[in-house]
């Protein structure tokens, strides 16, 4: 088989090649082979969500639902993970640059620890 590259994804192949002592051909084989794994792994997760689904093991969210808990979970990493935070004033996830439905505003809002954790 005879496989014909871009000449920018050749130049990035030879330089893998050069950089990493291997051969292009092996290279190609082994991002294939990777490729077809994930390809495998990625079909069978989406059939045992469609089986969950279809048994009624999991309840499907809309979209607004779906990112509203992403932009929760988000807002909670970033709390956890701000360096130098003094507790004094954080993010209040319930305003933090997300409207009702769910989308983005343009400003973060901060409010008092005691008002984020509902006292």
């Amino acid at each position: 088989m005879e496989v014909h590259f871009t000449p920018e994804v050749q130049a990035k192949l030879d330089q893998m090649a050069r950089e990493s002592g291997r051969r292009s051909d092996e290279l190609v084989e082994d991002a294939v082979i990777g490729y077809f794994d994930e390809l495998a792994h990625t079909r069978e997760v989406l059939e045992r969500r469609y089986d969950d689904l279809e048994s009624g093991r999991v309840k499907p969210i809309d979209g607004e639902e779906a990112y509203r808990r992403l932009m929760e979970k988000t807002e909670a990493q970033r709390q956890r993970h701000r360096p130098g935070d003094n507790g004094n004033l954080r993010r209040d996830s319930r305003v933090s640059g997300v409207s009702p439905s769910g989308l983005p505003t343009s400003k973060p809002h901060f409010a008092p620890a005691a008002v984020q954790a509902g006292a």
